[in-house]
């Protein structure tokens, strides 16, 4: 199942050089000549059927501080398309499709009788037949949200969906500038932290609260640069702010001609 929303995210930073003392040259050693202090951010939200929220750019200082902040309001958004899931919608040829289903569409196992209508609960577009046992494993939850466990008797606390957020190279440069906020950061002081690492300075993932870090690097090994060079030059998409369907091209959302 995709992500019913994920953030992809950059930092940019100024290069400031540093003074210090002149090295021995008869001796081996390192010496610091500059410094990367973050000085803007830009990140975009994008839905799983493709919408784009108009996107956040900030220039100024503290800025990864702010970006967290910026992350948690976003968080409250999302959270609340999670407590309100829309309800199914279905065509004709929904209805016959789901009554000729042979195979459940997310495991591939024969259905039988136990079947259940699988839909997107951000978009209420129907997805297929699912065992009822696949369809609850699709479930998406809000962060707060509660049930009552018979077997303990007892209210527990669901698993609130994760929101992946999207570095290039996050492992070898954007993951330390945002392990380095964390502690000064009020947004994120009572949120858990988790993460699997390569080392003790490097890591794969990283989890803040319901938000998931991963770096797209590790998995489109190439730079940006390359990356956007070798994809068609045009991309469909909605804007955010206006809802207006149309080609991307230099940045832009084009249609009938005009920007």
């Amino acid at each position: 199942m995709r992500a019913p929303f994920i953030i992809y995210a950059d930092f940019e930073a100024l290069n400031i050089p540093v003074e210090g003392c002149a090295c021995d040259p008869g001796k081996s050693c390192t010496r610091q000549i500059a410094r990367q202090t973050p000085c803007s951010y830009c990140y975009v939200v994008v839905r799983c059927d493709g919408v784009v929220k108009a996107p956040v750019l900030y220039r100024g200082e503290n800025a990864v501080s702010h970006f967290l902040e910026s992350l948690q309001a976003e968080l409250i958004e999302i959270n609340e398309v999670f407590r309100k899931p829309a309800g199914i919608i279905m065509t004709a040829a929904d209805y016959r499709a789901f009554r000729s289903a042979i195979d459940c569409h997310i495991c591939g196992e024969v259905l039988n009788q136990d079947r259940v209508r699988d839909h997107c609960h951000i978009t209420g577009k129907y997805r297929g037949a699912a065992h009822k046992a696949c369809n609850i494993q699709l479930r998406i939850s809000s962060d707060g949200e509660y049930y009552y466990c018979r077997k303990t008797e007892k209210m527990k606390k669901k698993r609130p969906t994760k929101v992946p957020v999207v570095f290039h190279n996050l492992r070898g440069y954007d993951g330390h500038l945002i392990m380095s906020a964390l502690g000064k950061s009020e947004a994120t002081e009572d949120q858990k932290i988790s993460c699997i690492p390569n080392n003790m300075e490097k890591y794969m993932t990283f989890g803040v609260g319901q938000l998931q870090f991963i770096d797209s690097l590790q998995f489109m090994n190439s730079s940006l640069d390359k990356l956007t060079a070798d994809t068609s030059e045009l991309w469909s998409a909605q804007c955010g702010a206006c809802g207006v369907v149309g080609e991307i091209k230099d940045g832009s959302i084009s249609r009938d001609g005009m920007l």
